[in-house]
């Protein structure tokens, strides 16, 4: 593993020869097989467990198990059989799969105020400075907010272009040396996860 991640990292910095970059290339076109297969099983490892809740008829469960089934048959016929942008796998995905996308992240939307709720009771000055611009952004986000008040979506604007940017590019930099740490940790030896460790 430290020698192909060696080689992918080199193979990007540095400009290595042609028969090196050919199995670089190589190495590249595995992974992705590789992420095919690993794809292929886990469809797999999904049709026998809920096959298993079928069969078995368990109570609540086997009727979503089996409609989860039929869906992924039909998704996985149409999209090999006529490709994504056909007109037929379009439809499905447009009306079967983004409402019940929406839906979930609209029940997500409750969970998350109610994590809101929980988290910024305000107890002390920063707390409640953050239950401020949450709630300032909530209301600009939110169709009835600029209803309400006109000023909503223009601070919620504000609060996104100018204070915002900053947190984000310290949020980006510590999310890059992280990865770094974690894939430097990765070649030398001692972070296992990637092996299943």
């Amino acid at each position: 593993m430290f020698i192909l991640g060696l080689l992918m990292l080199i193979e990007f910095f540095f400009n290595i020869p042609t028969v090196l970059k050919g199995a670089v290339g190589d190495i590249q076109n595995f992974a992705v097989i590789i992420a095919a297969f690993a794809l292929g099983i886990g469809a797999l490892t999904l049709l026998f467990n809920h096959g298993r809740l079928i069969s078995k008829r368990e109570p609540g469960q086997w009727y979503y198990s089996l409609w989860l089934l039929i869906v992924m048959v039909v998704f996985v016929v149409l999209g090999v059989s006529g490709g994504t942008d056909s007109p037929s796998y379009q439809w499905i995905f447009e009306n079967l799969f983004m409402p019940v996308d929406m839906t979930l992240y609209s029940l997500i939307g409750w969970l998350v105020i109610y994590a809101i709720y929980l988290t910024f009771r305000a107890r002390n000055f920063e707390t409640l400075f953050m239950l401020v611009v949450a709630f300032f952004t909530l209301m600009g986000n939110a169709p009835i907010g600029s209803v309400m008040w006109g000023p909503f979506a223009d601070i919620k604007s504000w609060l996104a272009a100018i204070p915002n940017t900053a947190a984000v590019r310290g949020f980006y930099m510590a999310m890059a040396l992280g990865a770094i740490a974690v894939g430097i940790r990765t070649l030398i030896g001692k972070e296992r996860g990637a092996l299943g460790g």
